[in-house]
Order: C-alpha cells, then sequence, then structure tokens
C-alpha cells in the first residue's frame, strides 16, 4: 500500500518540484504510511484487498502525463547505469543501518522501503522530465498485483509447505498472474488501435 501511495506522491509532486523535494514528500509519505500500517494486524486474504484497492485507487488518482516533447527516446549518458547502481547501494546501506538502530520491532517498518522505484523514479524525472516520471511510476500500481499475489501465496503456503515449494509456486503464480494482465491489457488496446 505504502508502495502505491510512494508513485502517487512522487507523480504529483513532480510536477511542481525536482527530484530532491519529490523525493522528500514521497519518502515522508511513505514512512508515515509504514508507521501507521504497522500497527494494524490482518489476516493474509483482507491484506491482499487492501493492496489491490490501494493499487485501484493510487491508478485512479495519478495525474495525466503532459505530452512529451521529443518523439525520440531519451539518450542515456555514460553514467546513469552505475549512477543508479550507487544510489541503489547508498539507500540500502541507509535503510538497513536505519532498520537496525531502531530495534525489531520497528524494522519491518523500513522492510517495504520503496529502494528501487525512489532510484528510478529520481533518475527518469531529472532525465526526462514530469511526463517521463509519470509514465514510469503508472506502472509500479499496476505491477503490485503480481507482488500481491506472491505475497499471500507466502503467507498461506509456507506452514505447510516449506519454503523452498512455497517460493516456488509463489513465484511460477505471480509470473503467470503478470503475463495473464499484459495479454489483458494488450486486448483491451486492440480495439482502441484498430478504431484510431
Amino acid at each position: 500500500m505504502s508502495l502505491a501511495a510512494f508513485t502517487v506522491v512522487f507523480a504529483w509532486c513532480s510536477r511542481r518540484t525536482g527530484w530532491v523535494g519529490s523525493l522528500a514528500v514521497a519518502w515522508l509519505a511513505t514512512l508515515a504510511l509504514d508507521l501507521a500500517l504497522a500497527r494494524l494486524t490482518v489476516p493474509p486474504f483482507a491484506g491482499f484487498a487492501l493492496v489491490l484497492a490501494a493499487a485501484w485507487l493510487a491508478l485512479r488518482v495519478f495525474p495525466v502525463a503532459p505530452p512529451s516533447s521529443s518523439r525520440q527516446p531519451p539518450s542515456w549518458p555514460w553514467w546513469d547505469l552505475p549512477g543508479r547502481a550507487l544510489a541503489t547501494a547508498a539507500l540500502v546501506v541507509a535503510v538497513t543501518t536505519a532498520a537496525d538502530s531502531v530495534g525489531p520491532s520497528l524494522t519491518g517498518v523500513f522492510a517495504p522501503f520503496p529502494i528501487a522505484t525512489s532510484v528510478v523514479a529520481a533518475f527518469v524525472l531529472a532525465r526526462q522530465g514530469t511526463g517521463g516520471a509519470v509514465e514510469t511510476l503508472r506502472g509500479v500500481p499496476r505491477g503490485l498485483l503480481g507482488f500481491a499475489v506472491f505475497c499471500l501465496l507466502v503467507a498461506v503456503l509456507v506452514e505447510h509447505l516449506g519454503t523452498p515449494v512455497t517460493f516456488g509456486v509463489a513465484l511460477a503464480a505471480t509470473l503467470a498472474v503478470q503475463l495473464a494482465w499484459r495479454w489483458a491489457l494488450a486486448r483491451r488496446a486492440e480495439p482502441a488501435l484498430a478504431s484510431g
């Protein structure tokens, strides 16, 4: 749920602030939501439903991406990939260090922190502007369906099947769900392309 919130807050902030301001506000919103959610205990299927509702709501309140001024794909500088790797490593170290210092009761609050999403969002906003950031982040709530299926299956099956089998089943189900979701989206887009 907090990952969906992160994408929405970052996307809206990207319309007015640069990547630093967008990250700061989105991180604060994410941590506040994580702290609030950490107080809740819900059964796996209820948690699954909440995540799906959050992803659906996120997609409904996403800003419209401003039109791109260029049809050409962006050219990325040589340092982009190493920069992303270093930024991701720095965030991993910062989050794990913070989690270690707050003790086990709050460590779970840092588990869903959007490390990779933060790096991707910041780099895309810096290089492609708001339009690129909004379009990139719009994919995250769509991808939450597969992630939610994975987490649900692990929560429900791990005690009965053990870790290796559960993770294998959850991974296979996640891939199947994501492929089915892509197929459904492509089929929905076909009539629009045919009429256009």
